[in-house]
């Protein structure tokens, strides 16, 4: 057991001496960060394009007309709420449908 106590302190000696480094290193913006950001929205919005191009026509009207009406109200939350009220049937077709294009490796 000694030796562990001696190798542990030793190992907390290191630790202590490049406490500096671990916390600039901590509080450093990372370098990917931006590029992170940007690929998510990109692959987000291709995710989008590929669900549109494998809903049947008549989805794809009811999907623009839908994102029209959102693009007009935008932040009105209360909209939207009255609007999945109003029909849960379509709403419980829309997550079924959400749910089969969903790529397997977002699971």
């Amino acid at each position: 057991i000694p030796k562990v106590i001696e190798s542990h302190e030793k190992e907390m000696a290191k630790v202590v001496t490049n406490k500096d480094v671990y916390t600039n290193i901590a509080n450093s913006s990372w370098k990917k960060e931006d590029e992170l950001r940007s690929l998510k929205s990109e692959a987000a919005e291709l995710d989008r394009k590929i669900a549109l191009t494998l809903a049947p026509p008549d989805e794809e009207k009811d999907e623009t007309e839908e994102k029209e009406q959102e693009e007009n109200l935008p932040n009105n939350n209360y909209s939207v709420k009255m609007k999945n009220e109003n029909n849960p049937v379509q709403d419980k077709e829309e997550n079924s449908r959400l749910q089969s294009f969903r790529p397997k490796w977002r699971h």
